[in-house]
């Protein structure tokens, strides 16, 4: 079965410390920008992690892999809900933060079972990553369109 991956480079005005905060331990700003939902987890290698809606419903459950703060976090997952989502097998997402001038570069590198349209990436399966147009820097202001910009 072929696999799809996708990679989203993103620049964020903040600091990676910030960032990875937001990421894994803010829960009001993951519903904010991850559609309602929020992640749980102890955000080390080996612990659980699971996507959590607000009616307390997970939909998608797995591990982390990699864990090295501020810097690097992999996920792997298995979705929970949909019989033709389950049956599609794991999803696996690394994220790498690294500092750019006055910003953050995010990228976040994903790889899907099976091959999934360009179009239905983001909507099949959200996972950890929200979309670069939901990500804002500390003051709530849009992501760097550029490099420190």
């Amino acid at each position: 079965m072929a696999r799809s991956t996708f990679v989203y480079v993103t620049y964020i005005r903040t600091t990676p410390e910030k960032l990875w905060s937001a990421l894994t331990d803010d829960v009001e700003f993951m519903k904010q920008y991850w559609f309602g939902v929020h992640c749980e987890s102890q955000w080390t290698a080996g612990s659980s992690w699971k996507m959590v809606s607000g009616d307390g419903q997970i939909s998608d459950a797995g591990e982390i892999v990699e864990a090295e703060p501020p810097r690097r976090l992999v996920i792997r997952w298995h979705h929970q809900n949909q019989p033709e989502l389950k049956a599609e097998g794991e999803s696996q997402c690394t994220l790498e933060l690294e500092p750019s001038g006055t910003a953050v570069r995010r990228v976040a590198e994903g790889h899907l079972q099976p091959e999934v349209p360009a179009g239905d990436r983001l909507h099949r399966s959200a996972g950890p990553v929200p979309d670069g147009q939901s990500a804002v820097d500390a003051y709530g202001r849009p992501p760097c369109a550029e490099n420190g910009d």
